[in-house]
């Protein structure tokens, strides 16, 4: 699908701490071709995803818009706010509970499925990188388009 829309994906994999966060950055940051996007899979991640960039002085959202996939408030607050995709917790917190209490009553094991849908909480991080299509990097999975 990114192929095709003529996005260049690539999925680091990294510890979920600040030092994972760090340590993936600053490989991506080593690479010919710098991404214009970066999603980060945790909040502990993002913070060293945000110290390499600050230590490598490049600009967010101007050089690269970041977005977490680990909503906290606490994300509203830092120097430059960050976007973020808010998971309906409520929902999955309750399959959570309601799962191994049907096995206790007797229901067959199975599948839970949330459909509750995720929504992204605009901050500042993001930008357009121009007309250029968006090369983006992700520590975890997710899926990104190009610029319209």
């Amino acid at each position: 699908m990114c192929t095709a829309r003529g996005v260049r994906l690539t999925v680091r994999h990294a510890a979920p701490t600040e030092e994972g966060g760090w340590r993936a950055t600053t490989r991506m940051l080593r690479n010919a071709s710098v991404p214009t996007a970066c999603g980060v899979g945790s909040l502990n991640q993002l913070f060293g995803v945000m110290g390499a960039l600050r230590d490598a002085g490049v600009a967010v959202p101007e050089a690269m818009s970041l977005v977490s996939f680990d909503e906290d408030e606490c994300l509203a607050f830092l120097d430059v706010p960050v976007t973020s995709v808010c998971m309906p917790l409520a929902e999955l917190g309750s399959a959570a509970v309601d799962a191994p209490i049907a096995r206790v009553e007797g229901s067959p094991a199975g599948d839970v499925m949330v459909r509750e849908p995720m929504s992204l909480l605009l901050r500042d991080s993001v930008s357009r990188p121009g007309a250029d299509p968006m090369i983006t990097e992700t520590f975890g999975c997710a899926e990104t388009q190009k610029s319209p």
